[in-house]
C-alpha cells in the first residue's frame, strides 16, 4: 500500500513581530484563512504555513521542538498537524489560545542580521517541507524576510505594504538589496498610490501584480446606525487630532446625543486636551485586534479617517459597513472649513448603511492563487527522450579565440589542446564574430571533436550567446532582436554568465519577461570570480526548470575544459537541446589568478597565437 503524498504548503512569511499589532501581520492571518477555506471547500490549493517573530517564549519553544523533529525525520503532517502549533491571533503579547485552522511558527525577532539559530530554522523549513512557493511580505524589512528570498531555491512572491523606512534602507548594502529585489519572481500591491511608492521605493522597471491588501469583508458591525464619530488615528497625527476635536467641539454640542471615538489600532497615541462641553464624551480606544475594532465600529454612524490614518484602518470602516469621510489635509481645497465638515458628517450620520465593497476571506485568496497560478505557469516543462545508446560526449559551452578582441588563442591550438584535456565538443563563443567558430569547424574532423559555430553578443541590455549560428549577429542590437536574429538562422539561445555583476548582464525582469526563449542557461562558468554568481544561476534555473549548461569561458588554452557538461551524443539542434537537458555539469575549476595571469601574458606577446609543434598536421607548414 502507497503512502499518501505528502501535503502541498506555501510558506507565508512576515518579518514584523506576531506578539505586537502590526496590520501586515492581520492581513497574512486573513489570507492564510481564506487558503484553508478554499481547501475546504475541495479546490486544490496549497495550505498555508505562517512564519513570524515573536516575543512570546512559549511559542517559540514549541516551534524549536517542531523544527527539530522536521530535521529528525518526522513527517510535515504529523508536525504541523498538531494542535500545539495552530495559528494564535495576531497582536497578543502572550500567544496562548489557538484561533485559526492553520499552524503557526515563532521565530526569534531579528535585530539585525538574523542569528544562526533563525537561518537554521528557516534552512529547515526550507528543506523538509515540500514547499510550492514562499511569499514573503515587506522582504526589505529585516533579515528574516531577506534571508528567505536569497535561500529559497524555489518561487518567490513578495507583497509591498509599506515603504520600507529611509533608514532601513540605507543600512542594507546595495549589492544585497539589489540580491533581494533580484530574487522576488513577483511582486504584488494594491492601489495606484501603492505602485508610486513601490517605484519609488525598490524599482520602476518592474511591473507589479494587483490584489487587495487591506481588510475583508466582515459582519455587519454597525451598519452606520450608531451615534459615535469615530476617529481613525495614525502616526504622529498629535496635532492633526488636537484641531479636529477642536472643529467637531460645536457640532457635539449642538446634537447632545453624538460622542466621539479617538481609535487607535496598531500603536499608543496621546489623549488630546478635552475641551469642557466634550468631557464624558470623547474616549480613547486602543484596539489590537479586528475584533475590538469591529466593537468600536458596532456603534459607529461615521469614521473620520485624517491624512496619516492608516489605509487598514479605513478600509476595516468600510468592511464593518460605517460611512467613510476623508478629512481635508492643509493644502486641500476645503481645508481649514469647519462647517463643511459638519455638513458632511450630519449627511453621513443620516444616511442608509453603507455597502462592503471588500472581499472576504476566500476572495483575497483566490486573487492570490490566481497570481500564484500565473508565476507557476511560467516555469519550463521539459520531458527527456530515453536513451537509445551508450554513447556520450563532454562538452565546453564558452571558449574563446584569437578572433575575439580580448583573447591570443589560435583556432587550431585550441582543438589541439581540447583533445588533450579530454573534451569532445566544443562550442566556440567568440565576442561579436562566428571567424573564430568557423575556422575551428575547418580542422573539427581532423582532430576529432565536434565544434559548434557560436557567438557572444553583446547586446544593449547585456550577453547572450547565440549556437549553431551561420552568419555573424552584429552587436548593440536589443536582447529582444538579437534573440529574434539567433532565432532567425535557427540557432538556440543560450544565456552565458547570467548574474556576473562585474560585467554587463541582463536585468534579471528581462530574464523573466524572456523565459520562453531561452534556451540554456549558463549555471557554471569557471572564470567568475565569486562563486555566488554561479549559486544565483543555478538558483534561477531550477527555480524556472531551464535546460543548464556551463563553460569555460577560456580565454587562455589552460582554462579549457575547466567547466564541462557530460551529456549524451547529439547529432543537430534538437538531439543537442534534448541531451543537454540530460547533462551532467562537471567542475575542474583552476586558480582564477593564475588564468588571468596567462591571459595578459599572452594578450601582451601573442604566444598562444603560435602553435605547438605537435598541433601542426603533416601537410602544412608552422606558421
Amino acid at each position: 500500500m502507497s503512502e499518501p503524498a505528502p501535503t502541498r504548503r506555501i510558506l507565508l512569511a512576515s518579518p514584523y513581530p506576531w506578539t505586537t499589532p502590526h496590520p501586515v501581520n492581520e492581513h497574512v492571518a486573513e489570507l492564510a484563512d481564506g487558503l484553508v477555506a478554499l481547501r475546504d471547500l475541495g479546490e486544490d490549493v496549497p495550505l498555508p504555513l505562517v512564519v513570524a517573530p515573536a516575543a512570546d517564549l512559549r511559542a517559540r519553544r514549541i516551534a524549536r521542538r517542531a523544527v527539530r523533529d522536521l530535521a529528525r525525520g518526522l513527517t510535515a503532517d504529523e508536525v504541523l498537524g498538531a494542535p500545539e502549533v495552530a495559528g494564535p491571533a495576531a497582536g497578543h503579547r502572550r500567544l496562548d489560545e489557538p484561533v485559526h485552522d492553520w499552524p503557526f511558527l515563532a521565530l526569534p525577532i531579528p535585530a539585525g542580521p538574523a542569528s544562526v539559530g533563525l537561518r537554521a530554522a528557516l534552512r529547515v523549513l526550507m528543506e523538509r517541507l515540500d514547499l510550492e512557493l514562499v511569499h514573503v511580505h515587506d522582504p526589505l524589512e529585516n533579515d528574516l524576510a531577506r534571508f528567505l528570498v536569497r535561500r529559497w531555491q524555489g518561487l518567490t512572491v513578495a507583497t509591498f505594504h509599506d515603504p520600507p523606512e529611509l533608514t532601513m534602507v540605507g543600512a542594507i548594502a546595495a549589492p544585497l538589496r539589489e540580491r533581494v529585489v533580484d530574487g522576488v519572481d513577483r511582486w504584488l500591491v494594491s492601489v495606484d498610490a501603492d505602485r508610486a511608492a513601490f517605484a519609488t521605493s525598490i524599482s520602476p522597471d518592474i511591473e507589479p501584480g494587483s490584489v487587495s491588501l487591506a481588510a475583508t469583508r466582515t459582519r455587519a458591525a454597525g451598519g452606520g446606525t450608531g451615534p459615535v464619530i469615530v476617529v481613525g488615528r495614525g502616526e504622529d497625527d498629535d496635532a492633526a487630532v488636537r484641531d479636529l476635536v477642536r472643529d467637531l467641539a460645536p457640532l457635539l454640542d449642538a446634537h447632545p446625543d453624538l460622542s466621539l471615538t479617538l481609535l487607535s489600532r496598531w500603536g499608543t497615541h496621546h489623549r488630546p486636551v478635552v475641551p469642557r462641553a466634550l468631557r464624558g464624551r470623547l474616549s480613547a480606544v486602543e484596539a489590537t485586534t479586528r475584533e475590538q475594532a469591529d466593537a468600536v465600529f458596532a456603534g459607529a454612524g461615521v469614521y473620520l479617517a485624517l491624512a496619516g490614518t492608516h489605509r487598514r484602518s479605513r478600509e476595516e470602516a468600510i468592511a464593518a459597513r460605517v460611512p467613510t469621510i476623508d478629512v481635508a489635509r492643509p493644502g486641500d481645497a476645503d481645508a481649514g472649513d469647519v462647517e463643511a465638515l459638519h455638513v458632511r458628517v450630519l449627511a453621513a450620520l443620516e444616511s442608509p448603511p453603507a455597502t462592503a465593497t471588500l472581499p472576504d476571506a476566500v476572495g483575497l485568496a483566490r486573487e492570490h492563487v490566481a497570481e500564484y497560478d500565473a508565476l507557476r505557469e511560467r516555469i519550463q516543462v521539459h520531458i527527456p527522450p530515453p536513451r537509445t545508446d551508450d554513447r556520450s560526449c563532454v562538452i565546453d559551452l564558452h571558449m574563446h579565440t584569437s578572433h575575439s578582441w580580448d583573447c591570443a588563442t589560435d583556432p587550431e591550438a585550441l582543438l589541439h589542446v581540447a583533445r588533450k584535456v579530454g573534451l569532445t565538443a566544443l562550442a566556440v563563443t567568440d565576442h561579436n564574430e562566428i571567424s573564430g567558430a568557423l575556422a575551428c569547424a575547418e580542422y573539427a574532423e581532423e582532430y576529432g571533436v565536434q565544434v559548434i559555430v557560436g557567438e557572444e553578443v553583446k547586446t544593449s541590455q547585456g550577453e547572450v550567446i547565440g549556437l549553431f549560428l551561420t552568419e555573424r549577429i552584429e552587436a548593440g542590437l536589443s536582447w529582444h532582436e538579437t534573440i529574434e536574429r539567433i532565432r532567425a538562422q535557427d540557432g538556440l539561445v543560450y544565456v552565458p554568465h547570467p548574474f556576473d555583476r562585474l560585467h554587463t548582464i541582463p536585468d534579471v525582469h528581462l530574464l523573466r519577461d524572456t523565459l520562453d526563449e531561452i534556451d540554456a542557461f549558463e549555471t557554471y562558468n569557471a572564470r567568475l570570480p565569486f562563486e555566488q554568481y554561479n549559486r544565483d544561476a543555478e538558483r534561477f534555473a531550477r527555480k524556472y526548470n531551464l535546460v543548464e549548461g556551463a563553460g569555460s569561458d577560456s580565454h587562455v588554452v589552460q582554462g579549457l575544459g575547466t567547466a564541462a557538461v557530460h551529456m549524451p551524443a547529439w547529432d543537430d539542434q534538437e538531439s543537442f537541446l534534448l541531451a543537454l537537458g540530460q547533462g551532467e555539469i562537471l567542475k575542474r575549476p583552476k586558480s582564477l589568478l593564475y588564468l588571468q595571469g596567462l591571459k595578459w601574458v599572452n594578450d601582451l606577446t601573442g604566444r598562444s597565437k603560435r602553435l605547438p609543434a605537435e598541433a601542426h598536421g603533416p601537410e602544412r607548414d608552422e606558421a
